[in-house]
């Protein structure tokens, strides 16, 4: 006669502030550094907190006919190591708030976690490590967004589709990759600027 088994079942409580959570935070501010503008167009518009520089060591410098222009929705900055001045021809330089250009907060950083990657008011991703950001689409595009489901799910999500009701003109399908583009321009540590 054989021993009878006997099956435990262990239940354990972790903390839940001991386990990594998924947060959005509004994104840093735009920082504009170690730049010497003396001639061409640079226009600058940003929904976030501008500021120029963001370390006195990475001083920005416009003059001559260079024509600049900051532009936040919320907030510019100008920080120790900042000059604009010395102009001739058509340099100019303005600093002005937009509120036009958007909302700070469409933009927030969910990945990586910003206490350990923003130095500086620079969001820092080493290379292969992931960063996800959130964006608040402009009413036009979320108006354009239910008005194709409205259309295309017109008898409701149960019964059939129906895509010769859409308007192509206005309708805006969130899954086809060329409806909307978004550019994001990225900077290597070498300086290297790329456009994704």
């Amino acid at each position: 006669m054989r021993p009878a088994r006997r099956t435990f079942l262990w239940i354990g409580a972790v903390p839940l502030a001991v386990l990594p959570t998924m947060a959005q935070t509004p994104f840093p501010d735009h920082v504009v550094q170690n730049v010497t503008w003396n001639s061409g167009a640079h226009h600058v518009a940003v929904a976030q907190a501008l500021r120029a520089p963001g370390d006195p060591s990475a001083p920005v410098t416009i003059a001559g006919t260079a024509d600049a222009e900051l532009v936040s929705a919320t907030q510019v900055r100008l920080m120790d190591g900042f000059h604009a001045g010395t102009f001739n021809g058509q340099g100019r330089f303005r600093a002005t708030i937009d509120e036009a250009v958007g909302p700070a907060g469409d933009l927030v950083l969910i990945a990586p976690d910003p206490a350990t990657h923003v130095t500086g008011g620079v969001l820092h991703v080493p290379k292969w490590e992931k960063v996800e950001l959130g964006l608040g689409l402009p009413q036009v595009y979320r108006d354009a967004i239910a008005s194709f489901y409205a259309r295309y799910y017109s008898n409701s999500p149960e019964n059939p589709v129906t895509p010769n009701l859409l308007d192509r003109a206005h309708d805006l399908n969130p899954y086809a990759d060329d409806s909307l583009l978004l550019l994001l321009h990225l900077t290597s540590p070498s300086g290297v600027q790329k456009l994704k």
